[in-house]
């Protein structure tokens, strides 16, 4: 291997490394980040006579630094989310649109599930674990 490829091959590595130290220190290393899986409850009332096609809504949810980052691939008006924490039952209610990506502060939940319920009239749910 030609030295100039090993040195680039080492400055490019050592770039990578700075970065990844410099990102978990940003925040005291003390940043947990969680995907969350929102998932279509199940509607309550008998609609079989619609055709069964999948939804093409995907929400994205993530919990870092207190905070649950919320984004609609397809907005859906006003959001209406509950919070349950479920190590002391607590719930607490939320309400914001969907036409932008939300941030949401809730504090520190070790676990919790999420109900999001929207203008338009569907469900989601989800958990924190």
């Amino acid at each position: 291997m030609k030295p100039t490829l090993k040195l680039l091959l080492l400055a490019i590595s050592f770039l990578m490394a700075t970065t990844s130290f410099s990102q978990s220190n940003a925040n005291g290393g003390k940043t947990d980040i969680k995907n969350i899986k929102i998932s279509t409850r199940e509607p309550k009332k008998d609609i079989s006579h619609r055709p069964k096609a999948p939804s093409r809504q995907h929400i994205d949810c993530i919990y870092a630094d207190e905070n649950l980052y919320i984004s609609f691939a397809i907005p859906e008006g006003d959001c209406n989310m509950t919070v349950t924490d479920m190590e002391t039952g607590l719930s607490l209610q939320y309400v914001f649109d969907t036409e932008e990506s939300a941030e949401i502060h809730i504090g520190t939940l070790s676990s919790a599930y999420l109900e999001l319920e929207t203008e338009n009239g569907h469900s989601y749910e989800g958990w924190i674990e």
